[in-house]
C-alpha cells in the first residue's frame, strides 16, 4: 500500500500525472490535488480517494474503491465524451466513509457494507451538501447519517434507488424516492420494507427520517 498524489493534470493511467511516476493501484491511498484534473478511462481501482481537484469520467470510466471517498466542496465529479460518473465503494474494513462537500451528482453509485459487517459497517455522511443520483443508487448493509444532529444525508434522486439492510438515520429525500428492504429505522427498530419519499409509503416510513422539509413520523 502506498500514498500517491497527483503532480499535474492528466490521465489516471499516465505515469506523468502522479508524483514519482507511480500509477495508483488497488491498495493505494490516492489524492487528487487542488487545480488538477484527472481523467478516468475504463475501470480503475484504489483503496481510497480524496479529491480536492476534478475527477473526470470519460467514456466507460468506472472507479472502484476498497475504502472511502472524500470530495471537497470546491472539487468536481465531471464527465467527458458522454461518460458517466460510475463509482462502486466496496470497503474491506468497517467504518469507511463517503464524505461530500456541496452537491455531488453520480450517474451510478453502489456502496457495499464491509464483509460480515452489521448495519453500521459503513457510514455515509454528506457535509454541507447532498448526493444527486441520475440513474441508479444501490446501498447494501450501510448506515446513512451521523450521531451529530447537524449532519444529515440528503438525496436528490432522479433514477432508481434501493437500500438493503443497514440503517437510515437523519436522511433527507429532496426529490424522488428511496426503496428500503429490511432496513432499520431511526430508532433502530428491525426494518420492514418502506418507501421513503414524497409519496405515501409502501408499508411505513422510517422514524425520524426527513422527506423534503418535513419530519416523518408514524
Amino acid at each position: 500500500m502506498a500514498t500517491i498524489q497527483t503532480d499535474r493534470s492528466g490521465s489516471w493511467g499516465d505515469t506523468a500525472t502522479w508524483v514519482d511516476g507511480v500509477v495508483p493501484g488497488r491498495g493505494d491511498i490516492v489524492t487528487i490535488n487542488t487545480d488538477h484534473d484527472v481523467t478516468i478511462s475504463g475501470e480503475r481501482e484504489c483503496a481510497s480517494l480524496s479529491a480536492d481537484g476534478t475527477t473526470v469520467f470519460d467514456t466507460g470510466g468506472h472507479l472502484i474503491l476498497r475504502g472511502g471517498l472524500t470530495v471537497a466542496a470546491d472539487a468536481e465529479l465531471a464527465t467527458a465524451n458522454s461518460g458517466e460518473v460510475n463509482v462502486d465503494i466496496c470497503p474491506t474494513v468497517a467504518g469507511m466513509t463517503l464524505q461530500l462537500g456541496g452537491k455531488k451528482t453520480f450517474d451510478s453509485l453502489s456502496i457495499h457494507g464491509a464483509p460480515g459487517g452489521s448495519g453500521d459497517s459503513l457510514v455515509v455522511i454528506v457535509l454541507g451538501g447532498e448526493i444527486g443520483i441520475n440513474r441508479k443508487l444501490r446501498l447494501y448493509q450501510c448506515y446513512t447519517g451521523s450521531n451529530h444532529a447537524e449532519d444529515k444525508v440528503t438525496f436528490d434522486i432522479a433514477g432508481r434507488a434501493v437500500m438493503f439492510g443497514g440503517q437510515l438515520k437523519r436522511t433527507v429525500i429532496a426529490s424522488g424516492a428511496l426503496h428500503a428492504y429490511g432496513t432499520k429505522d431511526e430508532a433502530g427498530n428491525t426494518g420492514v420494507d418502506f418507501r421513503l419519499g414524497r409519496r405515501r409509503p409502501m408499508h411505513r416510513m422510517a422514524r425520524g427520517c426527513m422527506v423534503g422539509t418535513g419530519l416523518v413520523r408514524n
